[in-house]
């Protein structure tokens, strides 16, 4: 019977995986970072819809349109009357 070396191709596997995983996040990646931005409720109906502006932190300006907010927020994240 004769012995597979299964184990040091898994090892040699892992190890090749983790260089790549390591290299791709040192190259960083081509998206543009996360950023919170700030929602202002303009309008809001009843069942939830509502109508938003905020500020675009990509293209620095600013944006409106609609948005599905939670009607059982509290009253003072609504918006004005």
């Amino acid at each position: 019977m004769r012995h597979v070396p299964c184990f040091r191709w898994v090892l040699t596997l892992g190890v090749v995986l983790f260089a790549c995983s390591v290299g791709l996040y040192a190259a960083g990646s081509d998206l543009p970072e996360a950023r919170q931005i700030d929602l202002t409720v303009l309008d809001e109906k009843p069942d939830g819809s509502c109508r938003v502006r905020w500020i675009d932190p990509y293209q620095k300006r600013a944006r409106e349109a609609s948005y599905r907010c939670d009607p059982g927020r509290s009253d003072l994240l609504k918006a004005p009357e």
